[in-house]
């Protein structure tokens, strides 16, 4: 449990830093549009970013740009959820050479 509270606090370290913040709101404008990784959300507005890779995973991606992708609140729930039960969930992210940034765009320009 000391090791998850210590994760956990380092995380919330990034996440409240000046840079993340205005990291997650760049991301924000520039994909408003949830990317929507179980294809059920539609055009659902994104409130969170994501990081595909974990912090817990790899901190040196905190502020990588295509580690990032804007969701809805109810698809980073689903994700969160997952990654808590399962480990990994880059393969939401993967069915396109491109993913993060990127991927975001290319999955509302082609609706």
């Amino acid at each position: 449990m000391a090791k998850l509270s210590k994760e956990y606090t380092e995380q919330q370290k990034i996440r409240s830093t000046r840079r993340w913040a205005l990291l997650s709101a760049y991301m924000r404008r520039k994909y408003p549009i949830c990317f929507d990784p179980f294809g059920d959300c539609g055009t659902s507005l994104a409130e969170d970013v994501h990081h595909i890779i974990p912090l817990r995973r790899d901190k040196t991606l905190a502020y990588t740009k295509d580690n990032l992708v804007t969701l809805c609140r109810a698809c980073h729930a689903r994700v969160e959820a997952i990654e808590d039960k399962y480990g990994d969930t880059t393969f939401l992210f993967s069915n396109t050479q491109q993913v993060g940034v990127c991927k975001s765009l290319e999955n509302k320009e082609g609706k």
